[in-house]
């Protein structure tokens, strides 16, 4: 396979970033004015280039100044998603035969196309079917306001970061407000730039629609940071990896998910061979370091050779407890290849 993926293990942070680029085309328009910077209309133009946002003839159609809807952010989340292969296989908007599954979102109400992403999104979790009306039907609020909180968690886990069981520090919320679901959001995303500060950050505030594009292109960044790693992109071969435990205690054993992917999509036809590497780097610097030393880390014997996809797997396979490390105060990542630099069918 031409294209590798990269697991990052921060001992530290407690991290782990998962990559890819994602677009978007559906955005309108909500309410209230206060302005915006050179460096946001530069954001948003970058975001359009990359057919993240709709192309504007100017700063001003962006409507940064705005407040964003809640289908505004799905729409948004859904792409990121997509594109993180968090989501596979999305049908076009004209194939998309609504459930109904919210009682204020239906195929054409409010209009045509939020039915779709709300509901794929509630299929994944990553919207809530919790909150319900008197009669006891889910209800979405399409055409209102998100909270910065609930905008910034919903983009957060379409991009697949493993946020819930962050184990916060209580002291850097004061005076922000923050209710108990609300800080491994935030305490995650400051730790990884999706944020600037904490004690900035309002979770209860409406989201503006720039600091939603910021949370979306800070995830593009993430994306695009694994993949320079790797030398692939999502328009590849590639494999996509996910963790039980992204922030474990020193010596706690992990699992491993590896899905093969031709672009976004799970190659169910795989049979290749992978060989895993382990790389590792201290808090204070940029280099990465590959180690074979048994001090720094252990896989697991059934694995250490390498694994060999069958049929049986369709293109998935969960290692189960892949590795230990046991060095504290390092970053480590996990690279994954086809040992015989096969191509996905």
């Amino acid at each position: 396979m031409k294209g590798v993926y990269l697991l990052t293990f921060f001992f530290m942070n407690k991290t782990f970033i998962q990559k890819s680029i994602l677009c978007l085309s559906i955005f309108s328009c909500s309410a209230i004015t206060f302005g915006y910077s050179n460096s946001e209309c530069t954001m948003a133009e970058e975001l359009a280039d990359a057919g993240i946002v709709y192309q504007a003839s100017n700063c001003r159609e962006y409507n940064l100044d705005r407040t964003i809807y809640r289908q505004e952010v799905a729409a948004l989340a859904l792409r990121v998603a997509e594109k993180c292969g968090i989501i596979d296989d999305i049908p076009d908007l004209e194939d998309y035969n609504c459930e109904n599954i919210f009682y204020d979102v239906g195929s054409s109400r409010p209009n045509s196309w939020v039915c779709r992403s709300a509901e794929i999104l509630a299929d994944n979790g990553i919207v809530t079917t919790s909150r319900r009306n008197s009669s006891g039907r889910p209800f979405f609020e399409p055409m209102k306001d998100i909270t910065k909180a609930e905008a910034l968690s919903i983009i957060m886990d379409s991009a697949g970061f493993d946020f819930r069981g962050e184990r916060y520090d209580d002291w850097r919320f004061t005076g922000t407000g923050a209710v108990a679901w609300q800080k491994p959001v935030m305490q995650y995303a400051e730790d990884n730039d999706v944020i600037s500060s904490i004690s900035s950050f309002r979770p209860n505030n409406v989201a503006y629609r720039r600091e939603v594009f910021s949370y979306a292109q800070k995830a593009i960044e993430h994306c695009e940071e694994i993949y320079d790693d790797s030398g692939s992109n999502n328009s590849g071969d590639n494999f996509y990896i996910t963790t039980d435990d992204s922030s474990p205690d020193t010596n706690d054993s992990v699992d491993l998910t590896v899905r093969a992917r031709d672009g976004s999509s799970t190659d169910s036809s795989y049979r290749g061979s992978v060989e895993f590497e382990v790389y590792y780097r201290s808090s204070s610097s940029s280099s990465w370091i590959r180690t074979t030393s048994t001090s720094y880390y252990e896989i697991d014997s059934d694995y250490r050779n390498g694994y060999t996809f069958t049929s049986s797997n369709r293109g998935q396979k969960t290692l189960s407890n892949f590795i230990r490390f046991k060095k504290d105060n390092l970053e480590y990542k996990v690279v994954v290849t086809d040992e015989d630099d096969n191509d996905i069918e």
